[in-house]
């Protein structure tokens, strides 16, 4: 099968996290089955037209690229009017059998599929109101508050607008955990069975390779050090504040936290680690790749993902699973289609501080526990969470949608 992938960003691009790693792994886990994948993005500070990588193309599309702007046809290089002339011409040279747009990206062939006669299946990560929630968390100043009150009639043109749009558009949806299908339903009243929850897959082969070769957080501790790890953005609605003030709670010296990733709050919050932890040690890593941040995870004691954004699908979630660590995680979105409380790890309401403070104490001091959770958690996450399951549901879907 040919199939085309609209996307806004991809992991090319800086700045990229679990949206684009989905994306990623979805395309190259369908070209390792045979099919042939073009993945059309906005190029941005890319230089590149084109690249292939594992087997699949991206084609980097010179555009104006941002809000309304991109998905508006009133200027000639705006996404809408760019991507679609150049998609366009591919398909009169070789003809796709499939489109697949990543959120409300392929709307400028949703908006011609009846005259191309070609099926649209799109993926849902979120919600728009969901995006704004986050957004109103993530403020953490007059500015900002500013900022979200400037960006509201954007979201609710996109709310009464393109979101219905590529919702109703589209031949199906796939939502990536059973949060956002109930919010999409709720915010675009679409029939439920046009919407099938496929959730994130993650390379276990991989994970699991890495681990035989490495020493788990338990055996390579030659003390007893607890390690914490949190993997992701630096960004007040990731909860990481929250965090600091759960471990200032923690009167032990036994404790050492590493926080891998980037974001606009790493400074800020480096400081006040500083300022205010001298008990524990802490790393802030920055940006890290692939394969490292799997070492790391496999040598840790907890994962910790105490967000305050309404997540789709943390991929995060399910490394962490493959890798035998136990979680503790807000509450929110599709968190809880991964983590069972006392099964594989503990949920926590987003924001409150001594439950998140509670459930990390209470996995440091207990190894056995640790170790069943974690081990509970790699057994879920094989029999539900392989790229091998998510390709396999994906297929079925694109059968279903061509009868």
């Amino acid at each position: 099968m040919r199939i085309a992938v609209f996307i806004k960003s991809t992991t090319f691009h800086k700045g990229y996290g679990g949206f684009e790693t989905q994306n990623k792994g979805l395309c190259e886990g369908l070209v390792s089955r045979g099919h042939s994948v073009c993945v059309y993005t906005p190029q941005k500070e890319i230089k590149e037209s084109e690249i292939t990588e594992n087997g699949v193309l991206y084609r980097f599309i010179p555009c104006i690229f941002g809000n309304f702007k991109a998905l508006s046809s009133r200027s000639k290089e705006s996404w809408e009017n760019k991507s679609r002339e150049l998609f366009l011409k591919d398909h009169k040279d070789l003809p796709y059998d499939l489109v697949i747009g990543q959120s409300s990206w392929a709307l400028p062939i949703i908006r011609i599929k009846n005259d191309l006669k070609i099926k649209i299946i799109s993926i849902a990560h979120g919600s728009k109101m969901g995006e704004y929630q986050t957004e109103i968390r993530n403020t953490k100043s007059m500015r900002g508050v500013f900022k979200v009150v400037i960006d509201l009639p954007h979201v609710l043109r996109t709310f009464f607008g393109s979101q219905r749009e590529f919702i109703h558009g589209s031949d199906h949806i796939v939502a990536v955990s059973s949060f956002v299908k109930k919010a999409i339903i709720e915010e675009t009243y679409v029939e439920e069975k046009k919407i099938t929850v496929i959730r994130n897959g993650v390379d276990s082969k991989k994970i699991m390779d890495l681990a035989s070769n490495i020493k788990t957080g338990e055996a390579a501790n030659d003390s007893n050090v607890i390690k914490i790890i949190y993997v992701g953005r630096i960004i007040r609605a990731k909860g990481l504040y929250i965090l600091l003030s759960a471990l200032k709670r923690l009167h032990k010296n036994n404790l050492e936290v590493k926080i891998i990733g980037s974001g606009e709050d790493k400074e800020d919050l480096e400081r006040k680690f500083k300022e205010n932890i001298t008990h524990i040690k802490f790393y802030f890593t920055g940006h890290m790749n692939y394969e490292d941040v799997l070492k790391n995870l496999i040598q840790s004691d907890i994962f910790v993902l105490p967000s305050l954004r309404m997540e789709g699908f943390p991929m995060t979630l399910v490394e962490a699973m493959l890798a035998g660590v136990p979680i503790i995680a807000s509450d929110i979105g599709g968190n809880s289609d991964a983590v069972e409380n006392d099964v594989n790890g503990y949920l926590v309401k987003p924001g409150d501080i001594s439950a998140l403070s509670e459930k990390i104490n209470i996995l440091s001091e207990d190894r056995n526990l640790r170790v069943r959770l974690g081990n509970n958690g790699r057994t879920k996450a094989l029999l539900e969470f392989t790229i091998d399951r998510m390709l396999d549901k994906y297929e079925e879907v694109f059968r279903e949608i061509q009868r």
